[in-house]
């Protein structure tokens, strides 16, 4: 899958690689993919994250990902709502592995690997 820029929606977006809506799709397509969850997204939540982060942007004016959090669990079930807070901070905070981030980004690799050390010259 090949990863997409998507630009802010709104002037004090401080969320990189997201907006409102294509951060909704992803977690809404990962909270149904995942086993765990009890009650999958609706259609209905899932238009509701964008419609949260709206009225939060229209109230603050700046949005941050613990915005993007907040909207994540208020939206989701109260059985699933932990689920729901992993998949959006591993969605707007990927650990690079050497899998891959969680984004299905490519991993990052280590630069070359250091010389090693130059010999000491012993005078005595």
């Amino acid at each position: 899958m090949s990863e997409q820029k998507h630009e802010a929606a709104f002037v004090h977006d401080l969320v990189e690689g997201f907006n409102p809506i294509s951060f909704a799709i992803e977690l809404t397509r990962r909270m149904r993919r995942d086993s765990r969850v009890q009650h999958p997204p609706s259609l209905r939540s899932s238009l509701a994250i964008p419609r949260f982060l709206s009225a939060r942007y229209f109230r603050t004016h700046r949005l941050s990902p613990l915005d993007y959090v907040a909207a994540a669990v208020l939206n989701t079930t109260p059985e699933d709502q932990a689920i729901a807070e992993q998949v959006a901070r591993e969605l707007l905070f990927p650990k690079p592995s050497d899998q891959g981030d969680a984004r299905g980004g490519a991993p990052e690799r280590d630069a070359a690997p250091a010389a090693p050390p130059a010999p000491i010259d012993d005078p005595t």
